[in-house]
């Protein structure tokens, strides 16, 4: 999925109502996996710190 560039959307929204819509959704929708893929790389970060807390302990 392509996302638009916050001009993109600027330009999407003076031309219609609807292409305004469709292109914040898709940004949206990006701004979500993105924030998505962050989350799950804390996880791992923080498996991977447990791991050498546990490993340091021993």
């Amino acid at each position: 999925m392509t996302v638009p560039t916050a001009k993109q959307l600027t330009l999407q929204c003076l031309e219609s109502a609807a292409a305004c819509q469709k292109a914040f959704i898709k940004f949206y929708i990006a701004t979500l996996e993105s924030l998505g893929e962050t989350l799950k790389n804390i996880c791992r970060l923080l498996e991977l710190l447990e791991q050498n807390r546990c490993s340091a302990n021993e």
